[in-house]
């Protein structure tokens, strides 16, 4: 993305064996990218934030359009290399017949299941498995499909120096969890040269079915005229929990205005019948209009099942805030 470009300005803001290469057949990754562009003009000084809250502080917002459908890679079908078999002849060995083939050694010893490799009877049948080339390329390849991930209720804040947050949210319209959900930011000038940029995940550790998760990034970016751009670049379908605890749920979440900042109070509550530790929370504060205003993250200590705690957490707002929204995600401990 470091070419120029035209920005548009709107108001606002096997390997070696066979058996490797039969993983490599089963392996499937999800990512995708798709992008926003809204334009945003100086926007005024305000107050420093706290340093250990990763907020911004107040200024214009950028209009929140959704980016287009990230592609979700699925095989398309592709013939399966047929393996060769070979009647061993006199003379013949397999170091021979391993450079005939193209298949090492060990590889013929285990598909054929030959326990004195120096001894090959004439007549011998033989499996010869692909070579590691031509079973790569029989491998499925990707088709992009539509998959509903959008970024929403997006918003740039400028800070008193020369940056500035962009703040969002993740839209996952999938009947499937993800995780490892990465986004990146980008901001050029009016020549439509790459002037600032900054790649994070979401705040949450996973982005619900149906659901969205919030971001905060910071960039480095002028004042003056700019054009932004939001990307998701990665996105993963969760098809193994492992030890994530999937039973934890914020419950009465209540906001007080304390002038410079939020108190947000509420309860943390185990629902499930195994014990939750490493527990995350993550806040989110939107404005007026929908917008992000804040995120943080915060840790909380370890749930019984069954068992409630109250929490509260301050939180420095960009903008004034009109509602927040709480989540979390924990672990069961791992057995000793």
């Amino acid at each position: 993305m470091d070419g120029k470009r035209e920005p548009r300005f709107l108001p606002g803001s096997l390997g070696s064996t066979l058996s490797l290469a039969l993983l490599a057949l089963l392996s499937c990754a999800l990512a995708g990218c798709g992008y926003l562009r809204t334009r945003t003009t100086p926007l005024a000084e305000t107050a420093t934030p706290t340093p250990t809250v990763r907020l911004s502080m107040p200024g214009r917002q950028a209009t929140a359009t959704p980016i287009p459908s990230t592609p979700l890679p699925t095989p398309t079908a592709t013939a399966t290399p047929t393996p060769i078999v070979h009647v061993v002849q006199k003379g013949e060995n397999l170091l021979a017949l391993s450079f005939e083939y193209g298949v090492d050694v060990q590889t013929l010893i285990e598909v054929n299941g030959i326990e004195d490799p120096r001894s090959l009877r004439i007549g011998q049948e033989l499996i010869i498995p692909p070579d590691s080339e031509t079973l790569l390329a029989a491998q499925p390849t990707a088709t992009p499909t539509p998959m509903p991930l959008e970024i929403v209720n997006l918003a740039y804040h400028r800070t008193p120096g020369e940056s500035m947050w962009c703040m969002g949210e993740v839209l996952n319209g999938r009947d499937q969890a993800l995780d490892l959900v990465q986004v990146r930011a980008s901001v050029y000038n009016v020549d439509g040269e790459l002037v600032a940029q900054e790649t994070g995940f979401i705040a949450a550790d996973v982005v619900p079915a149906q659901g969205s998760a919030p971001f905060a990034l910071l960039l480095n970016a002028p004042r003056g005229p700019v054009s932004t751009e939001v990307e998701v670049l990665s996105a993963y379908p969760i098809t193994h929990w492992g030890r994530r605890h999937r039973d934890l749920a914020v419950q009465e979440v209540t906001i007080e205005d304390q002038g410079d900042a939020l108190a947000i109070r509420g309860t943390l509550s185990n629902r499930g019948d195994q014990a939750a530790a490493e527990i995350k929370i993550t806040l989110t504060a939107y404005g007026e209009e929908g917008e992000v205003v804040a995120v943080r993250r915060v840790g909380a200590d370890p749930l019984a099942p069954g068992e409630s705690r109250p929490f509260e957490v301050v939180l420095i707002a960009a903008a004034p805030a009109q509602q927040v929204q709480a989540a979390a995600w924990g672990f069961v401990p791992a057995a000793e």
